[in-house]
């Protein structure tokens, strides 16, 4: 049945629209240190979830990873089977830093909340000249308490347990490090909180 109306307007033709949903906003998993050392000329790669027809980062280019060797901000978009682009991920900031100059964080909090939870010593593993080095925590009477061979901020670190295999007070304590390259030694004091 054909229905004009009275200006003899033409047949109308039933037209069923899809509303496709956006992609999920992309998360971007990082592969390696998001501060770039300067003297190393390090990189990292970015990685956007797979399984997007397209891809595209804040830096113009098309893949579903990316190898970042500057400092800046970083995002991505996806374009889902749909052909609908999802919102642009969210930034990750790569920073760069010089990593000759070794940083000890004074500061530890011990009570199994992951935050300052061992006593970090940034670049401690960055060059061969540092690598190799001896690590000796002391009391505020001078007596020994921890020492350890090639801190490295992974396995072998400071978290607040005293040589004797128990929890040391909370309280300010003396670390020397001394280095076997030659290298002068870092000495200086740590606070160490339960």
């Amino acid at each position: 049945m054909t229905i004009r109306s009275a200006t003899n307007e033409s047949v109308r033709i039933e037209v069923v629209a899809t509303v496709n949903p956006l992609p999920a906003q992309p998360s971007i998993t990082i592969n390696g240190n998001t501060a770039l050392c300067i003297e190393r000329q390090d990189n990292v790669t970015l990685a956007a979830p797979s399984g997007f027809t397209q891809y595209r980062w804040s830096t113009n280019e098309t893949t579903v990873q990316i190898v970042v060797t500057n400092a800046g901000s970083y995002s991505v978009q996806v374009t889902g089977v749909n052909g609908c682009e999802s919102l642009a991920s969210s930034t990750v900031l790569i920073t760069s830093q010089s990593c000759s100059e070794l940083i000890v964080y004074n500061g530890i909090s011990a009570n199994d909340d992951a935050l300052n939870s061992y006593l970090r010593i940034e670049n401690i593993d960055a060059f061969p000249e540092t690598k190799a080095n001896h690590l000796k925590i002391y009391n505020r009477w001078g007596d020994l308490v921890f020492e350890i061979s090639n801190y490295d901020n992974v396995t072998n670190k400071f978290t607040g347990i005293g040589k004797n295999g128990n929890e040391l007070p909370t309280g300010t304590y003396f670390y020397k490090l001394d280095f076997d390259s030659g290298r002068p030694s870092l000495t200086g004091y740590l606070a160490l909180k339960r």
